[in-house]
């Protein structure tokens, strides 16, 4: 019997899942896969939509032009099952997170004491011992991020956000922002496994290939407090590159970055 082509068009929240696939004998039995990377603009050929049985994808705008969903599920098999997956971003742990900072991890807060030409020590020391719930509104910009996160995971194979609502204070449920840890990534391997009708393995969570587990992103410590995170507090250590960290020594060596003018950080934070 000729394999079905399985498409994947995502970002790298789904590396595992395809790391998992392809080692697993009851999928290559039965699927050919094919992946592309929608961040790094990979096209997707027009003869694999126009001939696959499966097209998994996080869903594009039309700003995407060529590989805005729209566009791809119109050349799109017409027998083809077309299975939007969530793309998950979770801003609670970290608020003042930005992609317009120099830094690749930008921290709004941080950036913002930089550019006001302030020494190294008096930027610290406003950053841990201001009060912070003077200067931001910590619970609007969580319920906006959840609202937007809602938002965009309507339709999708599965839902995240009342799971993450229900255990994010718990336990540390992302690395960053948009790298979700091991549960989230079992909660989606799951869900595709069902979707090709394939037999779900024992203990998925311990067996799906971690693949980024060098970088934690610390967490303010006011933060933690605000939301109640059972896990999370000034003395807490973090996984940077190899080394474990504060909140506070993660931050001194954010400012050095900057103020050195080293970039990025990951590859500062390598070597510090």
């Amino acid at each position: 019997m000729a394999k079905q082509l399985c498409i994947f068009q995502a970002n790298c929240q789904i590396d595992s899942l395809i790391r998992l696939l392809c080692l697993d004998s009851q999928f290559t039995s039965r699927y050919e896969l094919r992946r592309y990377t929608n961040f790094l603009r990979e096209s997707v050929p027009a003869n694999e939509l126009a001939s696959c049985a499966f097209f998994f994808y996080q869903h594009l705008g039309d700003k995407w032009e060529q590989l805005s969903s729209s566009t791809l599920l119109k050349r799109l098999n017409p027998k083809a099952r077309a299975i939007k997956i969530p793309n998950m971003f979770f801003k609670g742990y970290w608020p003042f997170w930005t992609n317009h900072s120099p830094s690749e991890h930008g921290d709004l807060f941080l950036d913002q004491l930089i550019n006001m030409n302030l020494n190294k020590s008096e930027i610290m020391h406003i950053c841990l011992h201001g009060n912070l719930e003077k200067k931001f509104d910590i619970p609007a910009i969580f319920e906006k991020s959840i609202m937007l996160e809602r938002e965009k995971e309507k339709g999708a194979l599965i839902g995240t956000v009342d799971w993450i609502l229900e255990n994010f204070r718990d336990r540390s449920l992302f690395y960053t922002i948009n790298h979700p840890g091991m549960e989230l990534l079992a909660k989606l391997c799951e869900a595709v496994y069902h979707e090709l009708e394939l037999v779900v393995p024992r203990n998925l969570p311990e067996i799906i290939p971690n693949l980024y587990p060098d970088f934690n992103l610390p967490i303010h410590p006011q933060v933690a407090k605000i939301h109640g995170l059972k896990f999370a507090d000034e003395h807490t250590r973090y996984s940077i590159f190899g080394k474990q960290k504060t909140y506070a020594e993660y931050a001194s060596n954010y400012v050095d970055s900057q103020l050195l003018n080293i970039t990025p950080l990951s590859a500062y934070l390598h070597i510090v």
